[in-house]
């Protein structure tokens, strides 16, 4: 065989082999290592934009939030909960100004600050209503409202067009009150762990009038007073986004009939 067969029957047999190389199977990737996933969900938490950093920063703050409100043992405990709660509650304007005047508004952000806000407020309502500090049935009109509200938000992002249905006026009116009230709510029984409230009533144990010391008697009514209005005001939103809402989930609900 001469030198120019034998180069042509290389380059065949080389060209054969890449063949089946592209034509043959995937090579499998390896796993990657736990610290190569870690570096990977670091860099995509790099990588979201300053406005929606502080929405997951409230978010983080509640954990931190609960644990010194449910924790009686832990000196000053409810003041230093108003302070977290306070800071969590900043966040909040702070993270819509700087979408607002930055122009960093995106689809995670306006799907997720809702969320954050229900998460917060929720958990500071559910600690109330475990100390007895409001009634639960309030409670459950509030939360049974988020949960309503958040389902049709999900099926608006699931849709085909990947709605993101914004909250009205009259949602953030009821967050920022419910936040106050919140805060109110925290700082009346923080002054009462001071000892600063002093409710008297008297009481008949048989023929002896005896007075009684129960701040109880003033701060729940008026913690209830508070979230009164708060829960009118989730079902007056509540309505409204549903309202909002009413031909996507028509539209929605017409696919699946």
């Amino acid at each position: 065989m001469s030198k120019s067969n034998r180069n042509a029957a290389k380059r065949g047999k080389s060209a054969q082999g890449r063949k089946k190389i592209q034509t043959g199977k995937k090579i499998p990737q390896k796993p990657k290592k736990p610290i190569d996933r870690v570096k990977s969900a670091v860099k995509g938490v790099l990588a979201i934009n300053l406005a929606n950093k502080l929405t997951i920063a409230r978010i983080l703050l509640v954990p931190v939030f609960m644990l010194f409100l449910a924790v009686s043992t832990i000196p000053h405990h409810i003041m230093i909960a108003l302070f977290i709660f306070a800071l969590a509650s900043v966040t909040d304007w702070l993270d819509g100004h700087i979408a607002r005047t930055r122009m960093m508004i995106t689809p995670f952000g306006q799907f997720l600050d809702p969320i954050a806000d229900k998460i917060l407020v929720m958990s500071a309502l559910v600690l109330f209503a475990g100390n007895q500090w409001i009634s639960g049935w309030v409670v459950a009109v509030i939360l049974g409202r988020d949960f309503i509200v958040s389902a049709v938000r999900l099926v608006a992002v699931q849709s085909e067009e990947k709605l993101i249905i914004p909250a009205r006026a009259s949602g953030k009116v009821k967050t920022v009150i419910t936040m106050v009230s919140i805060g109110a709510i925290l700082f009346m029984w923080g002054l009462n762990d001071y000892g600063l409230i002093s409710v008297e009533s008297e009481t008949i144990y048989g023929n002896v009038d005896v007075k009684i010391n129960s701040p109880r008697l003033l701060l729940v009514p008026l913690g209830n007073v508070f979230m009164y209005i708060c829960a009118g005001l989730n079902i007056y939103s509540g309505a409204q986004y549903i309202w909002d809402a009413r031909y996507m989930l028509k539209d929605e609900l017409g696919k699946k009939m």
